[in-house]
């Protein structure tokens, strides 16, 4: 499990967390990441040594949550034959599990969701994109742009496929002119609300 101890939010600092009291054996507490906010938004690691029951996940995303008015994000690392998968569950009810995820971009996703300024801002950016996350090209809003199964099947196969992954992935983290300075543009302050 050293993919998750040692790499999932990475930049953040994990605060310990023991497992309630009924909360299932099959899934090890593992980190606890939390929105600085009023209420904000748990992020809560757990590992399991096998793909864990939707049953499971939905106990353990109870537990945690206990009835309190902090959203609470369970995500579960687990190892497959393809190499580790993560399955998430919340932020506000336990009725949604998804499974087989891959974890960097659960971490994205977690990330982005604890640097929003309020548990409110949270919750509707997690609630906005967890249903697009089983799809095809999660992440990705291809609406009348170009066939979605070129984007997943054809481009991949381009030459310079490899060199465009390798430039890309170092701005996964980015957002804000942050992102849009390493892509080559600069922005210029309009107003108080504008560039």
């Amino acid at each position: 499990m050293s993919y998750a101890i040692h790499s999932f939010l990475a930049h953040r600092e994990p605060r310990r967390w023991a497992a309630p009291a009924g909360f299932p054996s099959s899934l090890t507490p593992r980190g606890l990441f939390t929105q600085d906010a009023p209420s904000g938004l748990e992020v809560a690691l757990t590992t399991a040594s096998h793909r864990p029951s939707p049953g499971h996940i939905r106990r353990a995303w109870d537990k945690r949550q206990a009835g309190r008015a902090t959203p609470v994000l369970l995500v579960a690392i687990y190892p497959t034959a393809q190499g580790h998968r993560a399955a998430l569950c919340g932020p506000t009810d336990k009725q949604m599990v998804h499974h087989d995820l891959d974890p960097s971009q659960v971490e994205r996703l977690a990330g982005h969701a604890l640097s929003e300024p309020t548990h409110h801002t949270a919750t509707r950016f997690l609630l906005a994109n967890l249903p697009q996350i089983d799809s095809p090209l999660p992440g990705l809003r291809n609406v009348g742009l170009l066939a979605t199964q070129e984007l997943r099947a054809g481009v991949p196969l381009r030459a310079d496929w490899q060199s465009a992954v390798a430039k890309s992935t170092p701005l996964l983290n980015l957002r804000g002119t942050k992102l849009m300075a390493r892509l080559g543009f600069g922005v210029q302050p309009l107003a108080s609300d504008a560039s």
